[in-house]
């Protein structure tokens, strides 16, 4: 299994940094009123999910890709805009986002072709976030990449708490129909396979002077935090 100790060490520089500007530049975003009507969702407790699947699932008429990064995407190759998420699977704004302003931007957006939507490799900047990552990548390598992404949503609040949360992960591949086997062992050589793509994404965030999760790039202009999906549409449409 993926080991949870030294090998992220070599990130903490960076993250550690990372963390303070963002808690100095975007406390006062991520507490205003505004942010938290993102969602009527109740974020589960410890322990508790949230039962979305049905409502949530990428429709199958958009088949996720690789870009020239090995980032993962859908809709469109040629829309005439870019969006890039910036995440933390282990993160409660990230989660609140996806169950948010995401939905939106998938159906008015994603879906008629207007915006190609890529996810860049999510960050290990919490306990069991590196694990949650080498999932979804792993899952990606047999093509369900964005159905990981998904099920680590939903289930935040479940792997997120767990000792061992590649069991919890084993699970969901299961559900996903992914071979566990072969998934299993790619959870295993997590680091030795993920780690630069992990290294180069979060090179890409600092490039554009993002701090924390989530953060966005659309088009060219950088986006900070779970913001409302009506703050979105205007640098969308």
């Amino acid at each position: 299994m993926a080991k949870k100790s030294s090998k992220w060490s070599f990130y903490f520089f960076g993250i550690v940094m990372l963390a303070i500007g963002y808690i100095a530049g975007n406390v006062g975003t991520f507490l205003t009123d505004e942010t938290f009507k993102v969602s009527t969702i109740d974020i589960p407790k410890p322990g508790e999910t949230i039962q979305q699947e049905e409502t949530t699932q990428i429709p199958p008429t958009l088949q996720e890709k690789t870009d020239e990064n090995g980032f993962y995407y859908i809709g469109d190759e040629n829309a005439p805009m870019t969006m890039t998420e910036f995440t933390d699977y282990q993160c409660p704004f990230c989660q609140r986002y996806f169950f948010g302003a995401f939905q939106q931007i998938k159906e008015k957006y994603i879906k008629e072709g207007k915006l190609k939507y890529v996810v860049a490799s999510p960050f290990p900047y919490h306990q069991n976030s590196g694990a949650a990552t080498y999932a979804a990548l792993c899952a990606g390598e047999q093509g369900k990449f964005f159905d990981m992404h998904e099920k680590l949503f939903i289930y935040q609040n479940s792997w997120g708490y767990s000792e061992n949360p590649e069991e919890e992960m084993l699970k969901y591949a299961k559900d996903l129909n992914l071979d566990t086997a072969a998934f299993q062992i790619c959870l295993q050589n997590g680091s030795s396979k993920f780690d630069e793509k992990i290294s180069t994404s979060m090179k890409k965030a600092a490039k554009y002077g993002l701090q924390g999760t989530p953060t966005f790039m659309i088009g060219d202009t950088p986006f900070v935090g779970a913001q409302p999906f009506a703050d979105f549409e205007k640098l969308l449409d």
